[in-house]
């Protein structure tokens, strides 16, 4: 069974990349259903730990016109659809125009194309422990195009307890309480 997330996608305060042909910006990731489950949160980052199945993440493009340095320019997805979703295993790896998600096929992660500028769906197979990095791109109707780029993460279910880095599952048996010495 497929869990059917629906996503709003807002960009401002964007510019230019130092050194860099790209355009950064502060995005907003408002998921608007299912209601029950915040599958994508706000940074982009999504969380499939909670999911039953497989994901399919529709995200819509909802800043038409984006300002850069007192102007207006048009931003849509780009076209094949995958070509705005750019995929690596690894929670840390840095993926890049190379790394292009598939549109179809026996892979965890497609993004199949469609007809829409301003819409597009992710597919997530939710495999256990599996961890990516993605690169949400958009282009950008200035200077002959360029590509708007966010680097949000993907965690899938696990069949082990999540827990914040660097915590310890239990207190040991005769350990100390916290913030004492032992041998005091």
């Amino acid at each position: 069974m497929t869990t059917n997330v629906t996503v709003n996608v807002s960009v401002t305060k964007v510019k230019k990349r130092k050194n860099h042909p790209t355009y950064k910006g502060k995005f907003h990731f408002q998921q608007v259903e299912p209601l029950e489950e915040i599958y994508v949160k706000k940074n982009g980052n999504i969380d499939a730990f909670k999911a039953p199945d497989d994901l399919a993440i529709t995200f819509n493009w909802v800043s038409d016109a984006v300002e850069i340095d007192d102007a207006l320019y048009e931003a849509y997805y780009c076209t094949p659809h995958n070509d705005s979703i750019w995929v690596l295993p690894g929670e840390d790896s840095e993926p890049g125009e190379g790394d292009k998600a598939p549109p179809d096929g026996d892979h965890d992660i497609t993004v199949p194309d469609g007809p829409a500028k301003r819409s597009l769906t992710l597919k997530d197979r939710n495999d256990l422990d599996k961890r990516y990095k993605y690169s949400f791109v958009v282009h950008l109707e200035i200077g002959g195009g360029a590509l708007l780029i966010e680097d949000p993460k993907i965690i899938n279910k696990t069949i082990k307890p999540r827990m914040a880095p660097g915590k310890p599952r239990h207190k040991p048996i005769g350990a100390p309480p916290p913030g004492t010495n032992a041998n005091s």
